[in-house]
């Protein structure tokens, strides 16, 4: 069966779909089957690995119109399946419900080792069915001002859907965007030293430095190890892989 992981937070701007990119590139190519579900409207994960509008989605999935496997698609980073714009209107659709996600991925759980869903930023119904259809959770927080309160809300969040889905853990807090300045070392201590012990969530060791690298790796729709491996980000993810397997994650089979 395999172990699911979703990269959440409430705030934009924090390298979400980045930090999703790199989980799935990256168990790829260290041998662990990988899924990526790509569960936000606006495509970006879609777009990376050169999906983007494909004639199946996950959103064909989710409503029943297709079945699973047939929505998955092989790339040079791994299997996916495509996101949707469709997805928009799930929070509005009557229909939904949180579980919906998970429902859909069940048929494929036992062909993958694990499964990456990005999902939109926010916390309507598609984060919420993120969480319910996963067993750990990555929350990716820039090293800024606003960070706290995001962090803060989206831990809350996944302590309401721990209720209902209660083997969901937060594997922890990845501190994205990192520029070694006053205001970012002081929040990164703060995170490190008070929410994460008040919460009984781990910080991961390496925070991702900020760096052009990631931009334009996705301008041209390629990896960041394929485009610039030895730069500081690059480096960075790589260390935190580490962290999510041997700390953070389940252990490594």
């Amino acid at each position: 069966m395999s172990y699911t992981y979703t990269t959440v937070i409430e705030r934009g701007g924090t390298g979400k779909t980045t930090t999703s990119a790199f989980i799935w590139h990256e168990l790829n190519r260290r041998g662990f089957k990988t899924l990526a579900v790509d569960y936000d409207p606006q495509m970006n994960l879609s777009l990376y690995a050169g999906v983007k509008m494909a004639d199946n989605s996950i959103y064909d999935a989710i409503t029943g119109d297709k079945p699973v496997g047939s929505c998955i698609y092989t790339t040079k980073y791994g299997d996916i399946i495509p996101g949707a714009r469709a997805l928009a209107t799930i929070p509005a659709n009557p229909d939904a419900t949180p579980t919906m996600l998970k429902k859909a991925l069940k048929p494929v759980q036992k062909e993958y080792q694990y499964i990456v869903i990005d999902t939109a930023r926010g916390l309507d119904l598609n984060p919420l069915n993120a969480l319910m259809a996963s067993d750990a959770v990555v929350i990716p927080a820039g090293a800024d001002t606003f960070t706290i309160d995001g962090i803060i809300e989206t831990l809350e969040t996944v302590q309401a859907v721990q209720k209902q889905n209660k083997g969901l853990r937060v594997a922890g807090i990845l501190l994205t965007r990192y520029k070694k300045t006053k205001t970012a070392e002081h929040i990164a201590e703060y995170v490190r030293n008070v929410i994460g012990p008040e919460n009984n969530v781990a910080v991961f060791n390496t925070p991702i430095r900020e760096s052009v690298k990631v931009t334009d790796a996705q301008a041209r729709l390629m990896s960041l190890m394929d485009y610039a491996p030895k730069s500081p980000q690059a480096l960075d993810y790589l260390a935190f892989i580490d962290d999510l397997l041997n700390q953070g994650g389940r252990n490594n089979e």
